[in-house]
């Protein structure tokens, strides 16, 4: 339990310190309005498939807006969705993405990173707005469960 806290707590110091220096690039594009759309489309997407999950959804800098566990989501989703929304955050690619280019060694790790599916970037009429990052199932899973969200509010692709 000690070692899952100091973990999640590492993680968020990483996430924290890097979102803070990105804030800077200017006011938050994502709306609570927005998040809200999205995140009550993706819970709704998640509870018709009966899956547990933790959905978080950050603004352009990575900085949260809002963040929902489902019950019996499991505690470890938290340190997967900080993750995958660093990854969305630093290269402006899906965390899926992210692992696949990781994987065949065409870019650099990222200290905290998620390569796992579930983070999307949020582009609504061609401007990032922010991304959505679920874990709590498989990867293709909380990557439906991110898209969801996403389709509501614009796209997960740049057009």
């Amino acid at each position: 339990m000690l070692k899952q806290l100091l973990q999640c707590a590492a993680m968020v110091c990483v996430w924290l310190l890097s979102s803070a220096v990105l804030a800077d690039e200017g006011a938050s594009l994502m709306s609570y309005e927005q998040a809200s759309k999205a995140m009550n489309a993706s819970q709704a997407y998640a509870r018709d498939k009966g899956w547990k999950v933790m959905v978080l959804i950050s603004d352009q800098n990575g900085l949260p807006v809002l963040l929902k566990r489902m019950d019996g989501t499991s505690s470890s989703a938290f340190a997967y969705v900080t993750g995958k929304t660093l990854v969305v955050t630093q290269t402006g690619l899906g965390s899926g993405e992210y692992g696949a280019k990781l994987k065949r060694g065409e870019i650099d790790a990222i200290e905290s990173g998620s390569p796992y599916k579930g983070g999307v970037p949020v582009y609504v009429q061609g401007q990032l707005i922010g991304m959505i990052a679920t874990s709590g199932v498989h990867g293709y899973q909380d990557l439906e469960v991110s898209l969801a969200g996403a389709q509501v509010i614009g796209s997960a692709s740049k057009p």
